[in-house]
């Protein structure tokens, strides 16, 4: 993931190329641009000083690319350059949560409307009045089109598995994104639950294929998440009516150290680092760069412009003090809690380091955010 940096030519306004990726966290003195005070859309789970989170380093870290500087949003800057436009997220929770730390960024500007709330609060639409500027999340966490149905075990008891079909991209959103402008997606942990895959309509094979009737072959997850993920960034660019640019954010990965989350894994460390990458985080994160090469390579030039890669998972990896681990939970010790807390290592506190992603996705965007 590139962007244009400030050249050294005096009065330019040309930017030459920057390895965003590539860099290091450094210590940083600025407090977060917000707070759980002053910014009304943190879930009561990501809202870590709220629930008594004890120790507050982990907001004073910045990510320093070896090139250049990565300057955070200014917000005010990106409300007028993004006048009349639109932005939308589509994904799960991790995007939600991206999604959210944006809004709390740049309502400390103006206070948007919340124009739709969807019943079960997935879907959500905010508009920034003065700007005109709108900006979206929608529920999809594989992306592509599923259908819960029914399987059935051995003793005939049945249960509902997810039927996904790998070239067939999730009306949910690709239906709601005709003239939006910036078009974020991502999808990553869903692809590990129990699931049925088809191509064309015809059964693949499944994952944690354990005895149902339905699965005939295992095949797990991977190959299907990768015909996905090409299928994704293939034919995004041709849905009717959207002419904008697509990014596909890289796979966000999880800390839980000393056992899964429900195994007894947590998240204690209250600094970045420490924390090796997994084989599962970097096979998704490989599946994901690959594809992103395969598809872009085959395209035109003017295909390869609406189409960007936002790359977090090895600076994300860092910061595994990120996370919310008891503390998406309000007291979590208190003696009104009967039961043992839960643990987050997943999703990520805001404040905190998942505010980098959006300086990023800002950044990476400069060519098409003009006056920025």
């Amino acid at each position: 993931m590139k962007r244009q940096g400030p050249t050294n030519t005096a009065n330019s306004s040309k930017r030459e190329y920057c390895d965003l990726v590539k860099g290091s966290w450094v210590p940083d003195p600025r407090p977060p641009q917000y707070t759980n005070s002053s910014c009304r859309y943190i879930q009561g789970h990501q809202n870590c000083m709220k629930n008594g989170r004890p120790d507050t380093g982990f907001m004073y870290w910045k990510w320093q690319p070896q090139q250049c500087d990565l300057p955070r949003i200014d917000a005010q800057a990106f409300l007028i350059a993004m006048r009349n436009r639109s932005m939308t997220f589509a994904g799960d929770s991790i995007a939600r949560n991206q999604f959210q730390s944006l809004l709390c960024i740049l309502s400390q500007v103006e206070v948007p409307d919340h124009t739709y709330n969807a019943p079960d609060d997935r879907d959500n639409i905010y508009v920034f009045r003065t700007y005109d500027f709108t900006v979206a999340i929608y529920w999809s966490p594989y992306l592509v089109h599923v259908e819960d149905k029914d399987i059935t075990w051995p003793d005939n008891k049945t249960q509902s598995v997810a039927h996904i079909h790998v070239d067939k991209l999730d009306r949910a959103w690709t239906d709601r994104i005709s003239g939006v402008d910036i078009l974020q997606i991502s999808t990553g942990q869903w692809w590990f639950k129990r699931g049925l895959f088809l191509k064309g309509n015809k059964p693949m094979g499944g994952h944690i294929c354990d005895g149902w009737k339905e699965c005939e072959k295992e095949i797990g997850f991977a190959d299907p998440y990768r015909l996905a993920i090409h299928s994704l960034l293939k034919n995004s660019l041709s849905i009717p009516g959207y002419t904008g640019t697509t990014i596909l954010r890289s796979f966000a990965p999880d800390h839980f150290e000393g056992g899964a989350w429900d195994s007894g894994g947590r998240c204690v460390r209250t600094t970045p680092g420490g924390v090796s990458i997994s084989s599962l985080t970097n096979w998704m994160y490989e599946i994901q760069t690959e594809e992103f090469q395969n598809v872009t390579g085959a395209m035109s030039e003017s295909e390869k412009q609406r189409i960007k890669l936002l790359d977090i998972t090895n600076l994300a990896q860092i910061r595994a003090d990120g996370h919310p681990d008891v503390y998406m939970k309000f007291q979590p010790f208190s003696k009104e809690m009967k039961q043992p807390p839960q643990k987050d290592c997943l999703h990520w506190c805001l404040p905190g380091p998942i505010d980098t992603w959006n300086d990023l996705l800002v950044e990476s965007l400069h060519d098409k955010i003009h006056n920025y």
